[in-house]
């Protein structure tokens, strides 16, 4: 459905011309989208440790339905859990990578 880059604890999904980064630290996570090389849309929350995972998840997909898919009106529960199916495995790893970064938040 789309192409997902990660290098430690940085991820970058293209879907339909934007761009969604997303960057997990230690406190939290922060995530962007970027159309036509400018940020349009920021989102940052902070996270307890045990509390990562499903934050970055949230955020992510939240992000992507939103930028993405907002203008089609209602979402399918499809389309919703094949977006995250998709991003499981690297959000996990991702927040993997996280821990380990000092938290950086702008």
């Amino acid at each position: 459905m789309f192409e997902i880059n990660r290098l430690g604890n940085i991820l970058v999904a293209e879907i339909l011309e934007k761009s969604f980064v997303v960057e997990v630290h230690s406190k939290g996570v922060a995530a962007s989208v970027v159309s036509g090389g400018k940020e349009i849309a920021r989102q940052e929350v902070t996270a307890l440790a045990d509390e990562l995972t499903e934050t970055a998840f949230e955020v992510t997909l939240e992000l992507m339905l939103n930028e993405s898919f907002g203008d089609i009106g209602e979402i399918d529960d499809e389309l919703i859990e094949q977006l995250g199916d998709e991003l499981q495995e690297e959000l996990l790893e991702l927040v993997k990578e996280g821990q380990k970064t000092k938290s950086y938040m702008h």
